[in-house]
């Protein structure tokens, strides 16, 4: 599930309020993010999943415009689905 911001602010306050970190993965790849993702399943936790601009591009095939159609699906992504949620502020 993509965490809407008050989710998300849910999830820091309870961190620091029960004294433990979240996992945060830096993804580089499909095969790393499905791994995170099943990870935080089978644990039943939550956590925080990175992707720089560099693996963003590389994801994307590597040139800027690329990049920039990747981030214009992921936005979309999102707002599929948190249907009325409030989506984390992405280039449109």
């Amino acid at each position: 599930m993509i965490a809407t911001t008050d989710q998300y602010a849910a999830m820091l306050d309870a961190a620091s309020a029960g004294g433990y970190a979240l996992a945060a993965v830096n993804v580089t790849s499909s095969e790393t993010l499905n791994g995170a993702m099943r990870g935080f399943a089978e644990a039943g936790a939550d956590g925080i999943v990175q992707i720089t601009t560099g693996a963003a591009a590389y994801l994307a095939g590597g040139t800027a415009e690329d990049m920039a159609g990747s981030m214009r699906r992921r936005h979309q992504a999102l707002k599929s689905s948190l249907g009325d949620g409030d989506p984390p502020s992405c280039p449109e």
